[in-house]
């Protein structure tokens, strides 16, 4: 498979479930992780609003450095190992799968939780010989479930 045409989003496959046929498109590599890496904040700690409530049982002279803390965790990107470990949960692998059904069943599934009952369906080998064939997962670390 051409590198060119994975990047674009080009490659495509079927898979059955329940009697239903599903078509995948492998989402252009950008919007993939960039949508990853919101999906990740999405299940990251209201860090603000923990801060918030630190501030309110400590001294006023505390509060500073307790913001500073809280912004500076609030800011952080996630690292290779914090999208590995949100790929092998059930949101990050449901994530994965809803990019790829969305071009062609965006109607059926219009949020990463509404696939999670589909990957509930599918057994961890097949859902890792999927994400093969597509190219998005490649090594066997990232194959993992």
């Amino acid at each position: 498979m051409s590198d060119m045409r994975q990047s674009a989003g080009a490659v495509e496959q079927t898979f059955d479930v329940r009697g239903k046929r599903y078509r995948m498109a492998t989402p252009p590599v950008v919007d993939l992780y960039s949508g990853m890496v919101q999906a990740w904040q999405a299940e990251q700690p209201d860090i603000l609003a923990t801060a918030a409530k630190a501030c309110e049982k400590l001294q006023p002279s505390l509060h500073g450095a307790v913001w500073e803390a809280a912004l500076k965790l609030a800011e952080r990107k996630p690292g290779r190992g914090d999208l590995e470990t949100f790929l092998n949960s059930l949101a990050g692998q449901a994530y994965v799968l809803w990019t790829c059904l969305r071009k062609h069943h965006g109607d059926e599934f219009p949020t990463p939780a509404d696939v999670e009952p589909l990957v509930g369906e599918l057994s961890e080998q097949r859902l890792t010989e999927m994400m093969h064939k597509t190219g998005i997962v490649t090594g066997e670390a990232e194959a993992k479930n």
